[in-house]
């Protein structure tokens, strides 16, 4: 995160690295996660019905012609497509089991933010 730059008179120095994501950002993109998680039934502390329903949109959500889907991805700066594209592959390797015992939370965010350009 921090870049050692050495300065006229022999001290070192560090100066932080300047990325081109925004906090605004990283909260569209934690939305994004947020909904896969949902989908996937992670993390949700509800019961019942109402969990049910919660994965139930969660899934609906993800469609390219669903308007608040699209509004979402543009404020995140990723294309409807890659995201539906990440989530595909995210469902699939849950279904492997791939994320058992794992932050998928952390992981997801972390990857989508390594993108600083629409996809």
């Amino acid at each position: 995160m921090f870049d050692k730059e050495s300065s006229k008179d022999n001290k070192d120095s560090f100066k932080l690295r300047q990325f081109l994501i925004t906090n605004e950002l990283i909260l569209w993109r934690a939305v994004i996660v947020r909904t896969i998680l949902d989908s996937l039934g992670l993390d949700i502390h509800a019961g019942g019905v109402s969990r049910k329903k919660i994965v139930d949109d969660a899934k609906a959500w993800f469609n390219k012609d669903n308007s608040d889907f699209n509004e979402v991805c543009d404020y995140a700066n990723l294309q409807p497509y890659f995201v539906i594209y990440i989530y595909d592959k995210v469902v699939d390797s849950n279904n492997k089991k791939l994320f058992e015992k794992k932050n998928l939370h952390k992981f997801l965010l972390e990857y989508l933010c390594t993108f600083t350009e629409e996809q």
